[in-house]
């Protein structure tokens, strides 16, 4: 009678390494998707301090938004919040490693000029009938044409519908980092994450998210 050898077969081996590889490629999944929910929520929480120091300076500055750039100092919206927990650290998304700032204010629905009437009007808080609608801030992501955190709005009438693509290529310089999403603050001080379905042109409430009517 012939004994059988106590070591692993070719055909055994093989199938030890198979299963071997699905649970490494089923781990990584695994590992990259919290890691990635992990991102999305520490972003999520970079939006709320960013309306929460919003808030502090219109607080200081008679119930008046920061200028998206104010000619007077030479400040962007961004530096005008340092003095108010808009540091460095809240500004970097921890999706985007490529950019220092990586939210984008709401332009050209906010205050952006500060030698403008217009945008003087839009400065002061009680002016939006609908704060809980209207997006401050949101992921920003470097795209041909697009300013260092500025998103911009899908509508044509807003003047800046050249920067949106229907295949998704060009976005209004929203960042891409978070799934078919993105987050963003309003200003009611709320922050939640949002599909980019919902805020075209075609999405019910969008013409209030891009500051287009405020009825």
């Amino acid at each position: 009678m012939r004994l059988r050898s106590s070591g692993f077969t070719l055909v055994e081996l093989l199938a030890v390494i198979a299963i071997i590889s699905v649970l490494i490629l089923v781990i990584g999944f695994t590992t990259n998707k919290a890691l990635g929910h992990s991102r999305q929520a520490k972003c999520l929480g970079n939006t709320r301090s960013i309306a929460v120091s919003i808030k502090l300076y219109a607080s200081d500055h008679g119930n008046k938004l920061p200028f998206g750039h104010n000619y007077t100092t030479g400040r962007k919206w961004y530096q005008s919040l340092k003095e108010y927990g808009g540091t460095d650290e809240v500004l970097k998304c921890p999706s985007n490693n490529e950019d220092a700032v990586g939210y984008g204010w709401n332009y050209p629905a906010l205050p952006y000029r500060s030698d403008s009437a217009s945008s003087m009007q839009k400065q002061n808080v009680n002016h939006w009938r609908h704060p809980g609608k209207l997006m401050l801030v949101g992921c920003w992501e470097k795209t041909t044409g697009a300013a260092e955190g500025y998103v911009y709005s899908p509508f044509p009438s807003q003047g800046q519908s050249s920067k949106w693509a229907e295949d998704g290529s060009m976005m209004g310089a929203i960042g891409r980092y978070h799934g078919d999403g993105a987050n963003f603050a309003f200003l009611d001080g709320h922050c939640e994450w949002r599909t980019f379905d919902a805020i075209r042109p075609t999405a019910a409430g969008s013409e209030y998210f891009w500051g287009l009517k405020n009825d």
